[in-house]
């Protein structure tokens, strides 16, 4: 019994040794949010960032402000991931950055890069507090069968933040976090 035991202990130690699909990783997107820049005249600028979890992007995203704020412009007009371009257009307030070459095979951002892209978006409202989302970010296994699965799906969410508030000797804020009372300073 024994021996037969120590047998199937080294077949199972042998399998997870040279069994190469067996891995772990994170499939889920960093995005990073800069806070809005008045522009003075209605509109912002958000500076956003995007690096792609180890699923790897098929075909680019789309960056959407659910509601009524629209993006009206963007840089740069293209994102660049070594060889591979996609092409940034706007359609009904939406950014959309476009590989037209990615497929299961061939992806914008390769699947266990965790390549960052970064780029700036202008809208017509102020967005502080909404949450951006962005849809194709990384690839689900039905798309990209070598990548993970995506944490939370295929569309993230991140919240826009609020701006850092300039204050002067005298002047009364309020910490929003609770980590301190009203006070001067």
């Amino acid at each position: 019994m024994r021996f037969l035991t120590r047998i199937i202990l080294l077949i199972v130690a042998f399998s997870f040794t040279f069994y190469s699909g067996l891995y772990a990783c994170d499939s889920s997107p960093v995005i990073t949010i800069g806070a809005p820049m008045d522009l003075g005249n209605g509109s912002y600028t958000v500076d956003i960032q995007v690096c792609v979890g180890d699923a790897g992007s098929l075909t680019g995203w789309t960056t959407d402000f659910p509601g009524a704020t629209n993006i009206t412009a963007f840089t740069p007009p293209d994102l660049v991931n070594g060889g591979n371009t996609a092409n940034g257009s706007l359609t009904g307030g939406n950014l959309t950055y476009n590989y037209p070459g990615g497929t299961a095979t061939n992806l914008f951002v390769d699947a266990f890069t965790n390549t960052c892209l970064s780029y700036n978006v202008t809208v017509d409202a102020d967005p502080t507090g909404q949450s951006i989302t962005f849809d194709g970010v990384n690839c689900d296994v039905g798309d990209c069968p070598t990548s993970c699965s995506t944490i939370g799906g295929d569309v993230q969410a991140s919240p826009v933040p609020i701006p850092p508030q300039t204050f002067t000797c005298g002047d009364v804020f309020s910490d929003g976090a609770g980590n301190y009372s009203n006070e001067r300073y």
